[in-house]
């Protein structure tokens, strides 16, 4: 049975204060963390929809769930899969962004409400921090 796509549906006309729809940042999407949070995105798609995934190095999981999840952008840490994951989302309109620096690049963009920061230890310190600075309504901090 083939796996069906994650629709993401169009933004809601209330905010998000009333209700409406919770734009997510995922760091650390290929964890067991965030591949949990996904499933429960996929669950709601009329209640979330994902506009950043990060991952360490895991580049074919990532690429997997932004084709399915279609979010705005993706960052993998590691810069050797750069180039694989640029390849395999050059169809999609995701920008895909590499390096420990571009993970509290995208922290601090204005495109999520919440975040999860599913990354183990020191290297998710410096993105959640950068989110800290912006983020108004909440935030999911996920440290191990």
């Amino acid at each position: 049975m083939k796996e069906q796509q994650y629709k993401k549906p169009a933004p809601a006309n209330t905010s998000f204060a009333e209700g409406g729809l919770r734009r997510i940042a995922i760091f650390g999407s290929t964890g067991s963390i965030g591949t949990q949070a996904l499933e429960v995105i996929a669950a709601n798609p009329d209640k979330f929809s994902v506009e950043i995934l990060t991952a360490h190095s895991n580049h074919e999981l990532l690429t997997e769930q932004a084709l399915k999840f279609n979010p705005n952008m993706v960052v993998i840490a590691d810069e050797k899969k750069y180039l694989n994951v640029k390849e395999a989302l050059a169809s999609t309109n995701i920008k895909v962004f590499a390096g420990e620096k571009s993970l509290e690049e995208v922290a601090g963009i204005d495109c999520y409400d919440l975040m999860l920061a599913a990354i183990v230890g020191y290297a998710g310190l410096r993105p959640t921090l950068k989110a800290i600075g912006w983020v108004q309504r909440s935030l999911l901090i996920l440290l191990r």
